[in-house]
């Protein structure tokens, strides 16, 4: 299962928690997959123990709870509302409560799906379940292995973790050797370490602003797209997180993504390869912004055909 496909059964769960009207076929419009697959991911929930019924037609509600999900669910209220642990970003609509949480489904998971035979979901829950306890206990931890998509390396970094987002994928925390406050991406984690140490840094523990794209700042701008059912769908398959930014144009099968974003970098990549299927209806600098991505790409792949070209002309 990869990242778009976990990160999708989580937004299922939180729509079927309290789904009022929408049909099999619309969770799969708005998942970015097929019909089938919700009837797949139905059949998950159900093999852990959830209950479900049909409201009417193929409009399904999650209707009971494992009896150690309900004991999961009432000890991490308590633990949001002593320790200050900040609640998740979930997709929700009006209707849906902001005290729902996926870190119960995590540990129903972790103790009992046999998706936890896959490395990277049991890497991940162990490390979610790791990073939550040292949040509450505000502790040190040492982020093992961690990725870095900045650094393009593989390195340690001593933090204190206070907060996370988006069904634990991102974490926020206040790194002491930058000391300044970061995001991390828990999936690129290889293991959670919890020190004797307690933070000594609480003061300056700050979320910044978090867009659909995964990108953090301080300052956001705001972007208003419209895409075909193809972009759309693309859109959503590469980046789960912006079905909380679009919605369809009545009468259409065109759609609108209206999202304020920390950063033009992952919309602009986006916009490049489907430019033909997309107007910027607001957005001030993207298009400039993504022309000149896109140039210096094209410089880049003109620079290396010359030096591969040079090359053969060395050794032939």
């Amino acid at each position: 299962m990869n990242h778009g496909k976990f990160e999708r059964l989580f937004s299922l769960f939180n729509y079927l928690t309290f789904n009022r009207n929408k049909t099999v076929k619309d969770l799969a419009r708005l998942l970015g997959t097929g019909v089938k697959t919700i009837y797949r991911y139905i059949e998950t929930f159900r093999d852990l123990g959830f209950g479900l019924s049909t409201v009417y037609g193929t409009v399904y509600r999650i209707t009971s709870f494992p009896k150690e999900f309900l004991q999961l669910n009432r000890s991490f209220m308590m633990l949001q509302n002593s320790s200050g642990v900040g609640a998740l970003a979930m997709p929700y609509e009006e209707e849906h409560s902001k005290d729902s949480s996926t870190y119960e489904i995590l540990q129903e998971y972790k103790e009992n799906s046999a998706y936890t035979k896959v490395p990277y979901l049991r890497r991940f829950a162990q490390n979610a379940m790791k990073l939550m306890q040292a949040s509450k206990e505000h502790k040190v931890v040492i982020l093992h292995g961690y990725e870095s998509n900045k650094r393009n390396s593989i390195c340690e970094r001593i933090v204190e973790p206070f907060d996370f987002c988006w069904y634990f994928n991102y974490l926020w925390a206040y790194d002491l050797e930058k000391k300044q406050n970061l995001m991390f991406r828990v999936t690129q984690i290889s293991e959670v370490e919890i020190t004797d140490a307690d933070w000594t840094e609480n003061k300056r523990h700050k979320r910044q602003s978090f867009d659909v794209f995964g990108y953090n700042g301080h300052h956001t701008r705001h972007v208003r797209l419209r895409m075909s059912m193809r972009a759309k769908n693309r859109m959503l398959d590469q980046y789960p997180m912006t079905i909380r930014a679009v919605s369809q144009i009545k009468g259409t099968t065109d759609w609108i993504f209206d999202a304020d974003l920390c950063s033009y970098r992952a919309v602009a990549r986006f916009y490049q390869g489907h430019c033909s299927e997309i107007e910027i209806l607001e957005g001030e600098g993207l298009e400039d912004f993504a022309i000149d991505q896109m140039e210096r790409q094209l410089q880049l792949a003109k620079a290396k055909r010359e030096k591969r070209q040079q090359a053969a002309v060395m050794t032939a």
